[in-house]
């Protein structure tokens, strides 16, 4: 599935509303809901046939600002000058937030692993 979403996800996000009235942020955060919903509908997934699933980090660069957003534990980082200046954090069901969003939605964390299988819980960070 990592195939797939490599080849649709920037689709998703500039086929959003938000993009077309430059809301960037949204757009991306649109676009990757956009494609998990798509995939939910594809023929092997919905079948159950394919438990497979992807991470990813992506990075959208304007001539003012670069938007950067990670999606399980694909992480990103920026440096200047040999300086460190943004990194994204994984993300892990074991962060408490992670671990109360998951309870809310009705999901549990056993084992540092959502429903005791998925070892990564969501996404997106944005700058």
């Amino acid at each position: 599935m990592s195939q797939h979403c490599a080849e649709h996800l920037l689709d998703c996000i500039v086929q959003t509303e938000e993009f077309r009235k430059a809301d960037v942020t949204k757009a991306i955060h649109s676009g990757f809901l956009k494609l998990d919903d798509r995939m939910r509908n594809l023929p092997e997934f919905a079948s159950g046939e394919d438990k497979s699933g992807s991470t990813a980090v992506c990075a959208l660069i304007s001539p003012r600002q670069v938007f950067v957003a990670n999606c399980g534990d694909s992480r990103a980082v920026l440096s200047r000058g040999n300086q460190l200046v943004f990194w994204t954090q994984d993300h892990k069901p074991v962060l408490p937030a992670e671990k109360e969003r998951i309870q809310k939605a009705g999901g549990n964390v056993m084992i540092q692993r959502v429903n005791g299988a998925l070892a990564v819980s969501r996404f997106v960070w944005l700058i």
